[in-house]
């Protein structure tokens, strides 16, 4: 279920969406919900959304079907997909979210950046570098010291085949099966690859 687009912004990104992953179980974080965990008085989740309004004319947050917005701290203009299998793994997750844009995206939208909900310091440059080389048929990604990051950038050709994935790391062996079509952007910025997986993970609250 997605709620309606908002209008597209002027000096955004308005040809690429921003698909946040956010819809999984936080298993290694321990028994609280690092989405909902705050920092700066937001939640880990409102940071990397408002970070990504900020950029992105439309910006879409895939979370659980059974999630509460304002638990989670998600701003009420953004744009949520509910995804019904998200116990399934974040390749269904994913699948579920790209269902959604084939739905909902006007052709003028050539490409989705992928996004995790625990990734809130990407910098602006990287955004701007990979978004610069995305195209409708190109899957882009940053590359910090040999180590690949976020966000991954797939062109609207790929989103149907994006939306029946299924398994836990399927999305890495899609972008693997298609590396003929993958470009990478070395980026000098760690925060494309930092995400929170534990507690210490969190800045200084």
């Amino acid at each position: 279920m997605t709620s309606k687009p908002s209008s597209k912004s002027p000096g955004q990104h308005s040809n690429i969406v921003a698909l946040i992953l956010a819809a999984g179980y936080s298993r290694r974080f321990g028994s609280q919900d690092k989405r909902a965990e705050t920092f700066d008085g937001k939640t880990l989740l409102c940071h990397t959304i408002t970070l990504l309004q900020r950029h992105f004319a439309e910006v879409q947050v895939v979370i659980r079907a059974e999630d509460y917005t304002e638990r989670l701290g998600v701003p009420p203009d953004t744009q949520v997909i509910r995804a019904q299998k998200a116990h399934l793994g974040q390749a269904q997750s994913m699948a579920e979210g790209f269902c959604a844009l084939v739905d909902r995206c006007p052709p003028e939208v050539t490409s989705a950046a992928v996004f995790l909900g625990d990734m809130p310091f990407i910098g602006l440059q990287t955004l701007n570098m990979v978004c610069a080389a995305a195209e409708e048929n190109r899957i882009v990604r940053p590359i910090y010291k040999a180590t690949p990051g976020h966000p991954v950038v797939f062109g609207r050709h790929f989103w149907e085949d994006l939306s029946a994935l299924s398994g836990e790391r399927a999305g890495l062996g899609f972008v693997q099966q298609n590396r003929q079509s993958l470009v990478n952007i070395p980026v000098d910025d760690p925060g494309s690859c930092r995400d929170i997986n534990c507690p210490q993970d969190f800045p200084s609250r």
